[in-house]
């Protein structure tokens, strides 16, 4: 999700004019990455016991076994997930103004399942657990982060070059020896 974010953001940063084409390309990345999110989030929501297919009953649920480590892992997937279907929602729809009831209907699903794990994890670390929540293991990055890094990141790049190029220009004025 962060390799995706940042390459997102520094797309962004490069492109000056945002026609049909442009919402189309992020639009047509956005279903891909969902799909994929939505994979990786089902193989959580399995370990955790909850029915992924058929009509939803949380009385059909299996015994969620998994350790508390383990759920602050997934915590961690959820908190990553929401902040990454956050800037997707910002991008689409606030910035473009893309009109694609799939995309919303993508996000409200893959969100609302997200949603039902996290209280899943909750309730399993009070209740059948009794722990609180681990620590995180690694400090994820969140999208305003990436943007930040992104945004020095190419501010340097850019200095460099005008360094660069002021450099040849005075090697190339520069009297004979």
């Amino acid at each position: 999700m962060e390799m995706l974010q940042t390459k997102w953001i520094e797309w962004r940063m490069m492109i000056k004019h945002v026609d049909e084409g442009v919402r189309k390309k992020e639009t047509d990345e956005f279903h891909s990455a969902l799909k994929e999110l939505k994979m990786l989030v089902t193989k959580f929501t399995e370990r955790s016991g909850i029915k992924t297919t058929g009509k939803r009953d949380a009385k059909s649920d299996a015994k969620d076994n998994r350790s508390a480590l383990e759920i602050g892992l997934c915590e961690e997937v959820c908190e990553a997930c929401l902040d990454f279907t956050r800037g997707i929602i910002e991008r689409a729809f606030d910035d473009l103004k893309v009109d694609d009831n799939r995309l919303k209907s993508s996000l409200k699903g893959l969100n609302d399942f997200v949603d039902e794990l996290h209280e899943k994890n909750v309730a399993t670390l009070k209740h059948t657990l009794c722990v609180d929540k681990p620590l995180p293991t690694n400090k994820w990055k969140n999208r305003e982060i990436i943007r930040k890094e992104v945004e020095d990141r190419l501010k340097q790049e850019k200095e460099e070059f005008v360094n660069d190029v002021s450099m040849e220009d005075t090697e190339e004025i520069a009297p004979p020896a």
